[in-house]
């Protein structure tokens, strides 16, 4: 957890929903999680708000046959885990930090007095509408969409929820629905534009950000 009490992203992110200044004291609590670190686990029960100070966070869900997929990604200055939060759920999925992030927990006061004013309310359904609607399209083309994105999304994901595992060409091509041979290939040239540095097995990603914005992971 970090020394800072008081995030000024947060209170100006706010103010600017609110159209006016914040009349109470957010309740709230910073954590700081490196890269693989969970932040709340699918089927935790909802008591807090959170939302992105810096880093990366992956919204991860495990299908039945035990196959993990990125659901969306939240960067800087977004609010998360509010589907389950207001609607008094249990988590959906897994939240899992990308790359080191710090990150501030909102009470359930007060989010229950943020969700009492009506523009934060409207803010965050348009934002609910927009990420569930970026989800399907996704999902439903996902055989369709640039396979270069899959791989990607994939390297990220495995790097970093299993970076002792030294993974294979054909266990990341069958992990993102690809092929051996489509994934030498487009490492090599994601290698070549400096996106990733490749040793034997080991694949290190000097920015993950970097990686996924160039192929369109954050593109509506």
């Amino acid at each position: 957890m970090s020394d800072k009490l008081y995030s000024e992203k947060l209170s100006n992110k706010i103010s600017k929903i609110f159209g006016e200044s914040v009349d109470f004291t957010i309740d709230q609590r910073f954590f700081r999680f490196g890269r693989g670190d969970i932040i709340f686990n699918e089927s935790d029960e909802a008591h807090s708000l959170y939302f992105m100070e810096t880093g990366l966070v992956g919204i991860i869900k495990t299908t039945e046959t035990g196959s993990d997929y990125i659901l969306r990604l939240h960067g800087e200055e977004e609010f998360f885990g509010y589907r389950s939060f207001f609607s008094d759920k249990k988590y959906y999925a897994t939240a899992m930090s990308i790359e080191e992030s710090t990150i501030v927990r909102i009470s359930m006061k007060s989010g229950d007095e943020l969700f009492s004013n009506n523009n934060f309310l409207k803010f965050l359904l348009s934002d609910l509408s927009e990420k569930m609607l970026i989800t399907e399209k996704r999902f439903t083309s996902s055989f369709d969409r640039d396979v270069k994105l899959r791989i990607a999304e994939a390297l990220v994901f495995l790097s970093t929820r299993y970076p002792e595992h030294r993974w294979t060409k054909k266990e990341i091509a069958e992990f993102c629905g690809s092929t051996t041979s489509t994934v030498i290939r487009s490492m090599s040239e994601f290698e070549k534009l400096g996106l990733i540095d490749q040793s034997g097995s080991t694949v290190n990603i000097p920015s993950i950000t970097a990686l996924l914005k160039k192929f369109g992971a954050f593109d509506g």
